[in-house]
C-alpha cells in the first residue's frame, strides 16, 4: 500500500495542468490519446516564454514604426515648409500684381499731364492753341472722373 501511496503523493504534485495530446492519424476518441503533465514550475516558464515572445514582438514593432517615421519626418517637414513658402509667394504675387495696376494708373495719369503741359506750352508760344488747350483740358477731366 505504501508503493501505491507513494505514487499519487507524485502525481499530486503535478497535477497542476494536464493535457491529452491525440497520437498518429488516430481519431479523438480517447484511446489514442497520450496525457503530458506539466509542474507549476514548466507552466511559468512556458507562460514566460510567450509572454516574452510577445514583448520580443511589440518591440520589434515599435522599433519598425520609429523607423519608418523617421524617415518620413524629412518629408512632412519639407511638405510643410514648401505650403508655407507657397503660401508667401502667392501673396506676394497678389502684391505685385497690385502695384502693377498702382503704377499702370500713374504712368496713364503722367501721360495726361504731360499733354496738357504741352498744350499749354503751345499755347504759350503760338498764342492761339486753343483747340489743344480744349482737348487737353477734356483728356485731363475724363482721367480724373475715371480714376
Amino acid at each position: 500500500m505504501e508503493a501505491a501511496e507513494k505514487e499519487v503523493v507524485a502525481y499530486d504534485c503535478r497535477f497542476l495542468c494536464t493535457i491529452f495530446v491525440p497520437k498518429g492519424g488516430e481519431g479523438m476518441d480517447g484511446a489514442a490519446q497520450s496525457m503530458i503533465v506539466l509542474t507549476p514550475a514548466e507552466l511559468w516558464a512556458g507562460i514566460l516564454a510567450i509572454c516574452g515572445g510577445i514583448s520580443c514582438i511589440a518591440g520589434a514593432i515599435v522599433w519598425i514604426y520609429k523607423g519608418i517615421k523617421a524617415m518620413r519626418s524629412p518629408n512632412q517637414k519639407q511638405d510643410k515648409r514648401l505650403a508655407e513658402l507657397e503660401a508667401r509667394v502667392a501673396r506676394h504675387d497678389e502684391l505685385l500684381a497690385n502695384d502693377k495696376r498702382h503704377f499702370e494708373i500713374l504712368e496713364e495719369g503722367n501721360r495726361v499731364n504731360q499733354r496738357c503741359m504741352l498744350a499749354l506750352l503751345s499755347h504759350d508760344i503760338d498764342g492761339n492753341e486753343v483747340e489743344g488747350l480744349k482737348t487737353a483740358k477734356d483728356e485731363l477731366q475724363k482721367f480724373l472722373i475715371n480714376r
